[in-house]
């Protein structure tokens, strides 16, 4: 089992998946409205872009949070998690397939 091909195609990607996954929780929390107001307080409320005001800006890119870095590894991480089933239908195949050739010796 260990020298087949496809043992390690699915497991590859769900090795993958639990990286990602324990990379996800080490990532912070997205903040609350109120600490994005604290950390915006500074920011000119007057002034005008194509988004709203200065402060609007700043408040979304706070609340948006590590976002951008969290991509990716959601990506893997579904990845993962769709590769879970195949590995244990090959599991449980290569297992029977091994109990019954015990059982003929």
């Amino acid at each position: 089992m260990l020298k087949s091909f496809w043992f390690y195609f699915y497991s590859v990607p769900v090795l993958l998946g639990i990286f990602s996954f324990y990379q996800l929780t080490l990532l912070p929390s997205r903040g609350s409205f109120k600490e994005a107001l604290k950390y915006c307080e500074e920011v000119d409320n007057e002034i005008m872009l194509s988004e709203g005001t200065e402060q609007d800006y700043c408040i979304d890119n706070f609340m948006e949070g590590y976002f951008s870095e969290a991509v990716p590894w959601m990506l893997l991480f579904l990845l993962g998690v769709t590769f879970i089933i195949p590995l244990c239908i090959y599991l449980i195949i290569t297992w029977k397939k091994y109990r019954y050739s015990i059982n003929k010796v």
